[in-house]
């Protein structure tokens, strides 16, 4: 199969080793592709995408079914052979059992995260879905109002996981008006002491999770026994006032007065979340964009932190298209290289960088 011609606005990149060796399907999809939808006039890109989706559908639907029994089988091999091994988890934000217990529970308890926000995207009002898990309302009149969204909805992957759920803990095949208070009882019978280890180990065969338990400031250790921590440091890094200096602070009950009480505070908290089961640490430093890092000598940041005279905030600074939030100048001090933690290790952390190197009270 030829490509199209070099230069053309109709693409030159599908190659014959694009496309499955199916004969006449592949060559019906090229004739379409080719074909100009108005003669003597260039192919647009809508043109030629809205050609591309309807040769891939004609192409598909043209394939023989048997050529999806291989995929089948070996689907259904992987699935085997993962069911055999122990998994890691490297990723979990589930609350103590205990209070998993206490909370009420329904559908919409499965629905209340990432699948909702594929809900709202298919046109359900984010008002009305903040209502949703509030049990005092029939549920029946709630999964009115989500009904007509989630039908739009249900493909995606989030949704995908809910109606897994569904049909593998409750035993129903599809979530409807008819099915959804049968799932929640389902889902509270289920919901007792012991859940974690039934569910984790027994039937998903996890073996440990890493536990991301960011709504705990001070370290606590997880009271199912195969968690571990991963804990949050980037507060060091986001220094905008004296009020945020004084919460670290509190939280690690010191003083802190210099830059090197800073370090020596981050080192004690960093050691205090060792002792409490911690296994990593994770950084969302980039959702605080944009992310620009600077190298600032320890002679700075020290100067940074010694109390001085009140300076107004930085004005906004465009950056790149982006709009830079005011904060004071004093904010740069962690844009620097030091030893806080284990000795053996260089860490770096950086922030926006400052104009000039002034200094703010701290």
């Amino acid at each position: 199969m030829r490509r199209l011609p070099a230069g053309s606005r109709r693409y030159d990149f599908f190659a014959a080793s694009h496309f499955p060796r199916a004969g006449r399907p592949c060559h019906d999809l090229m004739q379409i592709l080719r074909a100009p939808r108005n003669p003597g006039r260039p192919s647009s890109r809508r043109d030629f995408l809205g050609r591309a989706l309807a040769g891939a559908a004609a192409a598909l639907a043209a394939r023989p079914a048997r050529g999806f029994a291989p995929s089948a089988r070996l689907r259904e091999r992987l699935r085997a052979e993962l069911a055999r091994g122990p998994i890691f988890n490297t990723h979990e934000h589930l609350v103590p059992e205990a209070q998993r217990l206490r909370d009420p529970l329904d559908i919409f308890t499965l629905i209340s995260h990432y699948a909702i926000n594929d809900v709202i995207s298919a046109g359900l009002d984010p008002k009305a879905a903040s209502t949703l898990t509030r049990t005092e309302t029939p549920l029946l009149e709630r999964w009115k109002t989500f009904e007509p969204y989630w039908r739009r909805a249900r493909n995606t992957g989030y949704c995908r996981v809910v109606e897994i759920v569904a049909r593998d803990l409750c035993g129903v095949e599809e979530l409807s008006a008819a099915t959804c208070e049968r799932v929640s009882d389902r889902l509270r019978q289920g919901n007792t002491p012991g859940l974690y280890r039934r569910m984790l180990e027994e039937r998903m065969k996890v073996e440990w999770s890493v536990l991301d338990d960011y709504w705990n400031v001070s370290p606590v250790a997880p009271e199912y026994p195969r968690f571990v921590t991963a804990r949050h440091f980037d507060r060091y890094a986001l220094l905008r006032s004296r009020e945020d200096v004084e919460r670290i602070a509190q939280s690690v009950g010191r003083e802190i007065g210099s830059f090197s009480d800073l370090c020596a505070a981050q080192e004690a908290d960093f050691e205090n979340n060792a002792r409490g089961r911690m296994a990593c640490v994770k950084s969302t430093l980039a959702y605080n964009r944009i992310l620009h890092f600077r190298q600032v000598s320890r002679q700075d940041a020290e100067r940074a932190l010694t109390p001085s005279r009140r300076r107004p905030l930085r004005a906004p600074i465009p950056r790149r298209g982006c709009w830079t939030p005011p904060r004071p100048r004093w904010a740069t001090i962690w844009s620097i290289e030091y030893w806080p933690w284990p000795a053996s290790v260089t860490y770096r952390f950086s922030s926006t960088p400052a104009s000039t190197p002034e200094t703010a009270t701290t």
